[in-house]
C-alpha cells in the first residue's frame, strides 16, 4: 500500500493559504483529503473560513494558540497525523501558521513515518509569498526566509497588486534565496500547475536537509498576539474606525463579529481593511491580533474595551 502523503502549505500572515488550500480541495477530482490547520492565535478563523467555503476534505482538524513546529504544539500535530493515519483518506493537507518556523520537520516527519509504520509520508511545501509585503517582511521576520528556503514550490501571489517591475523583482530575490523552487506568479492563488504534483518533486531532498541560511535571516523575536472578545453586538463603522486606528501595527487582523447590520468577517493584512457579510454562525465573536515585531498591545485592549461596552472593566485576553 502506498503511503498517505503529507504536503505543507505556509506562507507569512494574510499571504493567501487558506485561499491556495481552497483552491486544492476543489481541485481534488474526488480524492479524499485530511486537512490540519494551525493557527497562532487561540480561535482558528482559517478553519472556520475553510468550513464555510463549501470544500469537503474528508477531516478538519485545528490546531491553535502556537505554531506546529515549536513545542507548545509538535506533539499535538504529530498525533492529529497519526490519527488522520487511521482514516480512510488519500493525502493529508497541512496549512501552518504565519508565523511557523520549520526548521524541526524533518525529526517530527521521522517521528510520524516511523511510528506509523510507513503509513504516511512528507512528500513537500508550497510556500505563498504576498508580492505586495515580502520585501518588506523578508527583512523582518525571520519565519519568512525561513518557509521560502524550505519550499520546492513558491507561489507570488497577488502579483496584480504590484506594478510588473517590482512583481518580477520579488521573483528574483526568492528565486536567489531558494533557486531549486518552482516559482509561479500568481493572483487569488491561481494556477492551471499541478502545485502537489510539483511540490512532490525532489522529495526525498528533506527541509532539514536545507541550507541553514534561515537561522540568522532576520529578526528572532516572536510577534504578540493579542485575543479581543466580543459577545455583544457592534457598530460597524466604529469597528472599521478602531481598526484604522491600529493596522499600521499589526501583520494581521481576523475574526468574526456581530453587528448592527448582521455578522461580519474581519480580515486585515497591514493597513488593508476588509469587513464582509458572514452567514455561518459564530460560536466565538472576537478579534485575533498578530502585532508587528516590535509593537506593542499599548492601549489596544482598553481602546476595544470602551468600543464594545464602554465601561473598560472587562480583561481582554493576552
Amino acid at each position: 500500500m502506498s503511503p498517505i502523503p503529507l504536503y505543507l502549505i505556509t506562507g507569512f500572515l494574510g499571504s493567501g493559504k487558506t485561499t491556495l488550500l481552497n483552491n486544492l480541495l476543489e481541485g481534488l477530482g474526488g480524492r479524499r483529503a485530511g486537512v490540519i490547520v494551525n493557527e497562532f492565535g487561540p480561535v482558528n478563523i482559517d478553519a472556520l473560513r475553510l468550513a464555510a467555503s463549501g470544500a469537503r476534505p474528508g477531516e478538519i482538524v485545528e490546531l491553535n494558540n502556537g505554531q506546529i513546529f515549536c513545542s507548545c504544539l509538535a506533539g499535538s500535530f504529530v498525533e492529529s497525523v497519526l490519527a488522520l493515519a487511521g482514516m480512510q483518506i488519500d493525502l493529508i493537507l497541512v496549512e501552518c501558521s504565519g508565523l511557523s518556523r520549520p526548521a524541526p520537520l524533518d525529526a517530527m516527519m521521522c517521528d510520524i513515518e516511523k511510528r506509523t509504520g510507513g503509513r504516511v509520508a512528507y512528500r513537500g511545501m508550497v510556500c505563498v509569498a504576498d508580492a505586495e509585503s515580502y520585501p518588506a517582511l523578508s527583512q523582518a521576520a525571520a519565519a519568512v526566509t525561513e518557509q521560502v528556503i524550505r519550499s520546492g514550490v513558491i507561489l507570488v501571489n497577488k502579483i496584480d497588486r504590484v506594478p510588473p517591475d517590482e512583481g518580477k523583482q520579488v521573483m528574483r530575490d526568492l528565486a536567489a534565496l531558494n533557486p531549486r523552487a518552482r516559482i509561479i506568479p500568481t493572483s487569488y492563488c491561481k494556477t492551471d500547475r499541478d502545485l502537489l504534483a510539483l511540490a512532490s518533486t525532489g522529495a526525498d531532498e528533506r527541509p532539514g536537509d536545507q541550507p541553514a541560511a534561515c537561522a540568522s535571516a532576520g529578526s528572532s523575536a516572536r510577534p504578540q498576539s493579542v485575543f479581543l472578545p466580543a459577545d455583544g453586538t457592534l457598530d460597524e463603522e466604529s469597528v472599521r474606525a478602531f481598526l484604522g486606528t491600529i493596522t499600521g501595527m499589526t501583520y494581521r487582523v481576523k475574526g468574526l463579529l456581530h453587528t448592527r447590520a448582521g455578522d461580519r468577517s474581519i480580515d486585515c493584512v497591514g493597513d488593508t481593511v476588509a469587513i464582509d457579510p458572514w452567514r455561518d454562525g459564530i460560536v466565538e465573536p472576537g478579534l485575533v491580533v498578530v502585532l508587528r515585531h516590535g509593537a506593542s498591545p499599548g492601549e489596544i485592549p482598553g481602546a476595544w474595551e470602551k468600543l464594545i461596552n464602554g465601561d473598560g472593566r472587562r480583561q481582554v485576553q493576552q
